[in-house]
């Protein structure tokens, strides 16, 4: 892909929109969804650029223009192949792109979980709220901000998902938007077993 301008420092959203196959394999979403999330990705990211001294407001444009690209963050739906492409370069580009993602039908380990055939596949996540549903249901499962959930799918149409709570022990029905990716850090000694003579 060659730029024609160098974008940086502006802030740059980048939006995924395919029509051609959407009526037999995805559910189609509106452009205006698409850009009601980017008005508000660049509501919030123009209060810290204008709090930011080190980028000049003479190096950017004061209008939104829209490119069809690549850039960061993305914003999109994972359903199809070209749009998982696009955040795997993006991981390849600048490492962990998992907080550069937002996408308007799945979550992206939801697509895999959704579209997998062997139903043991489980997929570690992180509360990011806490949940107590309204009734007192048995069948829910109750979570605290940060506590790890395993998700195992298949995911159902209401966004409801069969997880277990590891912290308490317990499985249930549980709401995957209030889920994101879990990462684990493990401290280990680097090359422990190179000889540094």
């Amino acid at each position: 892909m060659a730029m024609l301008a160098p974008l940086s420092p502006c802030p740059v959203v980048g939006i995924h929109v395919r029509r051609t196959d959407k009526y037999r394999e995805a559910k189609l979403q509106k452009l205006e969804d698409y850009l009601k999330l980017v008005d508000i990705w660049f509501d919030v990211n123009e209060r810290n650029y204008q709090n930011n001294h080190s980028i000049s407001s003479n190096n950017c444009t004061n209008k939104r223009m829209l490119f069809v690209a690549s850039d960061t963050p993305v914003l999109k739906d994972v359903v199809k192949e070209t749009c998982l492409m696009t955040y795997e370069l993006m991981h390849a580009l600048q490492g962990d792109a998992n907080e550069k993602l937002h996408s308007l039908d799945y979550l992206y380990s939801q697509f895999y979980l959704q579209n997998e055939k062997d139903s043991s596949m489980e997929v570690t996540m992180e509360a990011t709220t806490e949940y107590k549903p309204k009734h007192d249901n048995p069948t829910e499962l109750w979570a605290e901000k940060g506590d790890i959930i395993v998700v195992s799918g298949p995911v159902n149409q209401d966004g409801i998902v069969q997880a277990t709570n590891l912290r308490l022990k317990t499985r249930g029905k549980f709401p995957i938007y209030f889920l994101k990716k879990h990462t684990k850090f493990e401290n280990f000694p680097a090359f422990a077993n190179i000889n540094t003579r």
